[in-house]
Order: C-alpha cells, then structure tokens, then sequence
C-alpha cells in the first residue's frame, strides 16, 4: 500500500473528545460499560459541547488547520454523540479504540501515531494534543507532540505537567503565535536570558499537591517551567533537546553551582508581578524565603535570594528577602531517593521553622522559593509550617515540575535484570544498558539503543553510529559484519529522539 503523501504546508491539531470538546460525565458509566443502546435522545441530553469549542473549530478552519480526535472511548459512541452535537463532519478524522484496541489506549502514542498518519501530517506539523486528563499527556510525550491542557474542560488536576495550559483565547492565539507560549523559564533558558520581548508571562499553576489545575481559587504554587526526569527513555530524550532540564541537571554536577542570572530576574519577576495575580488587593509579599540547603550542601537559593535582594533594591524595591525562615535538620535524607509516599514523610520530619521567626511571620505574606517540585512535599510542608505560625498566605514559586513519565518495566533478553537508560560518554548519545554491567561474578554487558529503528533493506536493527572524521552521527545496519552482509546506513535525524 503507497504511503500517503505529506504536505509540508499543512497543519494539525488534535483533540481528546470526552470532557474536552464535550462534558460527557452524565454519559460516563454508558462509555465505560459498552452498553451504547443506552445512548438515547434522554440519556444525551445532558451532553453538550463546551461554550469555547465553536469557536476554536471556526478559528482552525479559517486557517486550513486540519483537525482530528484521539480517543479512548468506542467508535459507536463516538458516531452517536458527534451525531447528536452536530459534528458528525467538524474533524478531518477520528481514533477510537476500534482503530487501536487495548494495547493501542492511550497512554499509548499508537492513536496519535496514526491519526497523524491519516492526516498525512509529520510531528512537527502538529500544533499540539489538546486533552484535559493525565493519559492525555502522556501520550501527547510519547508521541513527541506537544501537550496542551484546556481552561475550559474538566476541571480535575493532573499531575503530569503539560507544556502550557491555555484557555479558549488564549489557544487561538497560540495558532498564529506559538513561539510566544512558552513557559516561562523555559524560553529564558533557550535564550539565556529572562530580558525578552514578549505577550505575557506563562506558568503552571500547581496545588498542594503538586498538581496542575484550572481554577485559580486551588493554586498554591507558580511553576516556572518543567524538568525532564532521566530515569525513563522517553523523559530522558526529551531531556537532552532541553535547555532549561540541562541547566538543573548542571547544578548537581558542579559545587558551587553558579546561579544563571535568568534564575534571579524571573523568581525578581514573579515577586514584582505575582501578588496582582494571587490577592484582590494587589499587595505585595512581606517575606521572601527559600526552602533551604541541608547540611554540608551546596547553598544555591541561599545565593539566588541574596542576588534577587540585590536587584530588588537598585530597582528601587526593596524587600525583606530572608534565608534562615526554615532550618532541616542535621540528618535529613535527600529526597531524590525516595519513593513518593516516603518523600513527605520525610519532609515533615526534617524540615522546620527556625523559632527566631516564627513571632515574625504573623499576618505576613510569605513566598517560598524552591527550584525543581516533584511531588510537592517539601512546598507543602513549608506552606504548613508558615500557615501554622500565623502567615495570612503561603506561596510557592518554583522554578521547574518534574515531568517523569512511568514506563514498563524493560527486563534485559540475556540475564533478566533491570534494563536502564545510560549514556555514551564519547558520544554522549543515549542507549539501553543492564543494571548488571558491573555485578560481581556475573556481569552482563548487553545493551541496545534507545531509539530502536529496522533496517528498511534487511530488517535487522540498525544503530547509531559517529563519523569518526566528521563526528556527526548516522544510523548503520547492525548486518555490516553478519551474513549475508548488509551496508545500509541513513542520516541522522535528530527529532528522532523524541520519538
């Protein structure tokens, strides 16, 4: 079968439908039983499309912007209900789990694989994949696709952060403009500098919890940007193309750690500007803190509050920055070592208020600077601590969210242990390598690469390999050596490794 043409000219956005083009919780038991001879006149008519939809549908198609569903939900379902919007013709194609079944669901990338197959569309012709729940993003990393979270959705928090959260307005916008949606110390990271010409400023808003969410009235936290995790190979890809991931992973490989200038112009910013965001009355933040070093590490908030101090007062607003509000105690374990669960535990146990302040505090507004949230427990315990000792607000200003994705499991062929994603230290290139390469009495050696890629002549695997003169990279048949012998080789596509 030909493969179909691809219009570099064309565009694409794709959607998830149920409690993101329609609010479909009244109809939520009929979709998740099978049983669609209940989708009736009566059974629907709680089902609409949400206000802002019309409108976005109008806005693509004025710029001949293919549009498309991923869904998990069944092709039945899906056929009445579009039937009953009146949409049965608003989406170029529709994925249901009858063009991909159980393996396919997302968090599986396979629907969005292959809507974009159908549209005739390359990754990087699609604008984004716009969903309201945790699959939703997941699939959009796996994919290689940008994730979107809709304002006008479901307003349930999701703790996988997507790359923006963008209302009805907001969306269309981004149609024409998406280089100026871009987190916010993100952009300052790729360009080295928070000093940019720009609409707005973009954040995630977090919860207590550490998880994205749409209403105001629940954020606890402004989060600047993400941290692509490394411990799984989709994360760990995303990773490298990272500036902002890259310049974290920075800090923990050299001490002192230099504070970028960006670090403290943007958390400058967010005192500045964050109190018109998070009080009706527009005053500003009594106390500016950190969460602080523990004992014998490198103290690098510490050093950001003194320059942001620094730069508040040339500015002409000063501000109380203090750095010795809360003190962990002399054991307190490093919590990249813990599980989720543990991770609170022991922030409650470790980390606490210096008692000199404590009297301070009262009737204060206090932000918390922190750098990298993963499961919020350290914000969350300092917004305890200050809220118990009488501050009228506790806000979180982060720098970055923890984007870690869960992967299955990948056991080696050969011994069975744990497979994990290492890196080449001569070509810095990524690949899939055994825990037990150093295990005492029975090594294995065995590794394959990260990006797995067949041979379109022979079939076998094909591997990333260096030009020894040019040092760029190119993919090679693994057959070179083997028989019958297979010379094959392609360029190297960097984009690939988002795949």
């Amino acid at each position: 079968m030909p493969k179909p043409s691809r219009n570099t000219d064309q565009r694409a956005l794709l959607f998830d439908f149920d409690n993101t083009i329609a609010g479909t919780r009244s109809v939520q038991h009929i979709r998740e039983s099978g049983a669609y001879n209940e989708l009736t006149a009566v059974t629907m008519a709680k089902v609409a499309v949400y206000k802002p939809v019309p409108g976005i549908l109008d806005a693509l198609k004025e710029r001949n912007i293919r549009v498309g569903i991923v869904t998990n939900s069944g092709a039945p379902y899906m056929e009445r209900l579009l039937k009953h919007l009146g949409l049965s013709s608003a989406f170029d194609v529709v994925i249901t789990y009858a063009d991909v079944k159980a393996a396919g669901k997302k968090p599986s990338p396979k629907g969005l694989q292959l809507a974009m197959q159908k549209l005739a569309v390359q990754k990087s012709q699609v604008i984004g994949f716009v969903g309201d729940d945790e699959y939703d993003l997941v699939a959009a990393y796996h994919a290689g696709i940008v994730p979107i979270l809709p304002t006008w959705a479901s307003r349930s928090p999701v703790s996988t952060a997507p790359a923006i959260a963008l209302s009805p307005k907001f969306l269309i916008d981004y149609l024409d403009h998406p280089e100026e949606y871009q987190l916010f110390a993100e952009k300052a990271a790729a360009l080295g500098s928070a000093n940019f010409a720009r609409k707005g400023v973009y954040f995630l808003p977090l919860d207590g919890e550490s998880n994205i969410v749409t209403l105001k009235e629940e954020m606890t936290t402004f989060c600047l940007g993400r941290y692509y995790s490394q411990r799984a190979a989709t994360t760990a890809a995303l990773h490298d193309q990272h500036a902002l991931s890259k310049e974290i992973a920075a800090k923990e490989a050299v001490t002192p750690f230099k504070v970028p200038r960006y670090w403290v112009d943007i958390f400058a910013h967010v005192v500045k500007h964050g109190p018109e965001f998070m009080f009706p009355d527009g005053n500003r933040f009594d106390v500016i803190t950190v969460i602080p070093s523990k004992q014998g590490k490198d103290p690098r908030l510490e050093r950001l509050l003194a320059s942001m101090a620094d730069t508040l007062k040339e500015e002409g607003k000063p501000i109380t920055c203090d750095p010795s509000v809360f003190a962990y105690l002399p054991d307190a374990q490093s919590q990249k070592a813990l599980h989720a669960n543990e991770r609170r535990v022991e922030a409650n146990r470790s980390l606490h208020l210096n008692a000199s302040n404590a009297k301070k505090l009262v009737g204060k507004r206090v932000l918390v600077i922190d750098d990298v949230v993963t499961t919020g427990s350290t914000l969350a315990r300092a917004r305890a601590l200050l809220l118990g000792a009488g501050a009228i607000s506790a806000v979180g200003v982060a720098l970055a969210k923890t984007v870690s994705i869960v992967e299955d499991e990948r056991l080696c062929p050969k011994c069975a242990r744990t497979m994990k994603v290492q890196r080449n230290k001569t070509t810095g290139d990524r690949f899939w390598g055994c825990s037990g390469y150093f295990e005492p009495g029975s090594p294995c050696k065995y590794s394959e690469p990260l990006i797995s890629k067949k041979c379109p002549k022979c079939g076998r695997p094909m591997a990333i390999r260096v030009n020894s003169h040019s040092k760029e990279r190119f993919w090679a048949c693994t057959g070179f050596r083997e028989t019958p012998k297979c010379s094959h080789s392609q360029d190297f596509d960097p984009n690939e490794a988002s795949v």
